[in-house]
């Protein structure tokens, strides 16, 4: 997602909090070769999707999931460790 690649995965574990089926990336069922199938040829047939869809997974790592976010969640854990303890 980071590299603008569009992503599909499947609905599994926290994959569905990550990637939101047909907005950021494409989520088939778990052991589904016709869902993945089915997934990975609407991708090959469908450049502005393949484009749309890495943009917008480019996008959520910015967001939600850059080292500088990761950062600010750390530092507001930690913070409100100290302020309990106090």
């Amino acid at each position: 997602m980071a590299f603008e690649v569009p992503v599909v995965a499947t609905r599994i574990a926290g994959v569905p909090r990550l990637i939101a089926d047909g907005a950021n990336g494409l989520l088939v069922e778990p052991g589904s070769v016709e869902g993945l199938t089915a997934a990975l040829g609407r991708l090959l047939a469908d450049p502005a999707l393949r484009l749309q869809l890495g943009r917008a997974g480019r996008l959520t790592i910015e967001e939600k999931h850059s080292f500088a976010e990761r950062m600010k969640k750390v530092a507001a854990i930690f913070d409100g460790l100290l302020g309990s303890a106090s």
